[in-house]
């Protein structure tokens, strides 16, 4: 099924949408270059490129056939001009330091203190605490006596 070959389009037929060939013949060269250069694509076999109703404006259609009908139908000197590609999108920033010391300093204001440093001193002061508490002997110690 066909669909638009506009940039970041995903127009077709399937849609709902109606798809217009890029015109061709000896009597449509300079229209047919103005289409190609709007749609600013290359590499791709332009006779069977097709451009959904989205980049035309309503003056560039044919009005009484679409009040009888409904059917959209380009102006025999019809241009796209309504392209999404023009519109570059925002470029993202660096990412942002997600060290623990960044983190830390962020949650007290700017203070530069090391996460692990404090678990650390944490650790150290249960390991102190469980020296002084009797341990039981190995089963193995046991049995040497």
């Amino acid at each position: 099924m066909p669909s638009c070959c506009a940039v970041n389009c995903t127009s077709s037929a399937v849609k709902g949408r109606r798809l217009f060939s890029v015109p061709c013949g000896e009597q449509n060269i300079e229209r047919r270059k103005e289409w190609l250069h709007r749609i600013g694509r290359k590499g791709l076999e332009a006779r069977a490129w097709r451009l959904c109703e989205d980049h035309f404006t309503d003056d560039q259609f044919e009005q009484m056939i679409l009040k009888k009908t409904g059917v959209k139908k380009l102006k025999p000197y019809a241009v796209p001009s309504i392209f999404s590609h023009r519109i570059f999108p925002k470029k993202r920033g660096p990412p942002r330091d997600r060290s623990k010391k960044a983190v830390s300093g962020a949650r007290e204001g700017g203070a530069e203190e090391d996460v692990d440093d404090e678990h650390d001193q944490q650790q150290d002061g249960q390991a102190d605490a469980q020296a002084d508490e009797p341990r039981e002997a190995p089963l193995g110690a046991l049995s040497d006596r």
